[in-house]
């Protein structure tokens, strides 16, 4: 199974919804409101989805709440992207969250040298080239939890592409 760490997003499927409306003209895919993320660990594979848990409630209690802004969104690279400045929190938090995860080997992805940029995922497309060009939307939530996600096959575009298996949630 497929398995990846995020920050679960929920507060901006209002805004989310309002930007999709406003641009249904577009002929992209869109994700379901209730997939919106932030990825922390990309995916990777286990076999052992009771250790993977477990290994994430390790972590309950230990981190903080962390307000993130995401300002812009635009399209790149196949994917349509609400994303923000760098932000120290959210570095920090997968920073410690790649250190524990990686010294249990179970990690599958190649490790990125380039600074992380917080991003949630809205839509995917093909064959087109940037059908969304880049503008401000203003969005900003409070990450209160941090999640084990895993990935689960889609059979139609409205389906729900990931599952919740674990949440942790952060410290006020």
């Amino acid at each position: 199974m497929r398995l990846y760490i995020g920050i679960p997003a929920i507060e901006l499927k209002n805004p989310y919804l309002q930007f999709k409306k406003n641009n249904l003209d577009i002929p992209i895919d869109w994700f379901h409101p209730d997939d919106l993320h932030i990825t922390l660990i990309p995916p990777f594979s286990t076999e052992n989805k009771r250790g993977e848990i477990r290994k994430l409630g390790i972590f309950a209690n230990k981190f903080k709440s962390i307000n993130v802004s995401l300002p812009e969104v635009e399209s790149k690279r196949s994917f349509v992207w609400a994303f923000g400045p760098p932000n120290n929190c959210l570095r920090e938090v997968k920073d410690e969250l790649e250190k524990h995860f990686k010294s249990e080997k179970t990690l599958m992805y190649k490790e990125r040298t380039e600074e992380f940029i917080p991003h949630v995922t809205l839509a995917r497309y093909k064959n087109m080239k940037e059908p969304i060009k880049k503008r401000s939307v203003g969005w900003n939530f409070k990450a209160e939890k941090i999640a084990l996600y895993e990935s689960v096959p889609l059979t139609t575009r409205r389906d729900k592409g990931y599952r919740i298996l674990s949440e942790i949630k952060l410290n006020d």
